[in-house]
């Protein structure tokens, strides 16, 4: 990462942070996965915690820090004091980093200890890093996918990107929260052969309580989407997630919702833990603490929404 690539995206530049190849769950085919920053919403059990604020931030691995009694180049490089000799660590003051868009002190770090989550790219450069893929996509059907975060809160990067790509002849997908304003999703649609969108909970109070938002724009623009035609091939994807929605009534709601959505493919995604030692990285609780997903409950989840979806929407 230079220094170019840490810093606020603007005009048609996005802010990534992160780029994922060979991926093989998120559209047909292989694909590459470029995420950008920034998401309205606030999931507890959220994997990708670094996602959420749409600026750079820094995060500190306490495993691979050297300790300061071999090494404090951080210390010494940090020119708006926001690092503190700590016990054998240092101490990251975030209020005062925040103010920083250098980062000198990620530069310095020989054991890549502190990282920063933010990298400024163009739609070329994007677009760029998915045709590095392009045999093994060519081979799969594979292709580009947007990712985050919630993509489009950078609607102009994402809608650009996704232009450039439909000219590079690559498919794309869109994995989506569902929380935009419709007219951006609307001029998205032309230029995507698949979207993955999210539905955790159909209950409106219960996904304001775990998510931080209502459900009414989100279920609103599923159903408009859904009408588009011609539109992309559209895949409601829900996590199971302990004490969220791992119930039947979740499911219930959930397979009544797509009764009404015949065209809409379906799949059940399991909680996991994998993004615990982000949050570690980033000084923040891990919100959903030990919870474990039970035996049975992703498959007694799918059961269940297949059912109810089978039994037709309620009068």
């Amino acid at each position: 990462m230079t220094d170019r690539d840490v810093g606020a995206a603007g005009g048609r530049d996005g802010l990534t942070f992160n780029v994922q190849r060979f991926a093989v769950h998120d559209g047909p085919g292989v694909r590459t996965l470029i995420f950008l920053k920034g998401c309205p919403l606030r999931c507890l059990w959220c994997a990708n915690p670094e996602s959420q604020r749409p600026t750079p931030e820094p995060g500190f691995l306490a495993g691979r820090c050297l300790g300061l009694d071999r090494c404090r180049l951080c210390l010494d490089q940090c020119p708006h004091g926001a690092l503190a000799a700590g016990p054998g660590r240092p101490v990251l003051d975030r209020a005062v980093c925040g103010r920083c868009r250098d980062f000198a002190c990620r530069r310095a770090c020989p054991a890549g200890a502190l990282i920063v989550w933010g990298r400024r790219m163009t739609p070329e450069e994007a677009v760029a890093e998915a045709e590095k893929d392009a045999v093994f996509q060519r081979r799969s059907k594979g292709g580009l996918t947007l990712s985050g975060g919630e993509p489009l809160a950078q609607p102009e990067f994402a809608l650009s990107v996704l232009e450039l790509a439909k000219r590079r002849r690559l498919t794309t997908a869109l994995e989506t929260s569902g929380w935009a304003d419709f007219e951006i999703l609307k001029a998205a649609a032309p230029l995507l052969d698949f979207v993955l969108y999210d539905v955790k909970l159909v209950d409106r109070r219960r996904h304001e309580a775990t998510t931080g938002r209502g459900n009414e724009v989100i279920l609103g623009n599923l159903r408009r989407l859904a009408e588009l035609r011609p539109g992309p091939r559209l895949k409601v994807r829900a996590p199971v997630v302990p004490g969220v929605n791992d119930c039947p009534q979740a499911a219930a709601d959930l397979g009544r919702l797509l009764a009404r959505l015949p065209s809409a493919a379906f799949e059940a995604l399991p909680y996991h833990a994998l993004g615990r030692s982000k949050y570690e990285a980033l000084d923040r609780p891990y919100p959903m603490g030990q919870a474990k997903l039970a035996e049975g409950a992703l498959e007694a989840f799918r059961a269940a929404t297949e059912s109810a979806r089978a039994a037709g929407p309620s009068r």
